[in-house]
């Protein structure tokens, strides 16, 4: 779906009939910021999957961007960290 005339986010695995317990505003708050962070540093394109293994559930949000230096990564989700 285009986000904006020269950005597009492509949903690449939709998990249907699978079910979980959320806090929704916070579910909404994470994905917003990550979204947001992509498409704030991609160059054209923001792809999400959603994988299921078992009773886990994990969120892949990739873009095509310059990345996160490696002495940055473990640094990420601490607040007001760019």
């Amino acid at each position: 779906q285009a986000v904006t005339p020269d950005k597009t986010v492509r949903i690449k695995t939709l998990a249907q009939g699978h079910y979980a317990a959320l806090d929704m505003r916070l579910m909404e708050r994470v994905l917003d910021n990550l979204l947001n962070n992509a498409l704030r540093y991609c160059h054209s394109t923001v792809e999400t999957s959603l994988l299921l293994s078992g009773n886990r559930a994990t969120l892949i949000v990739e873009d095509d961007g310059p990345g996160i230096a490696p002495e940055n990564r473990e640094h990420i989700f601490e607040p007001f960290v760019r």
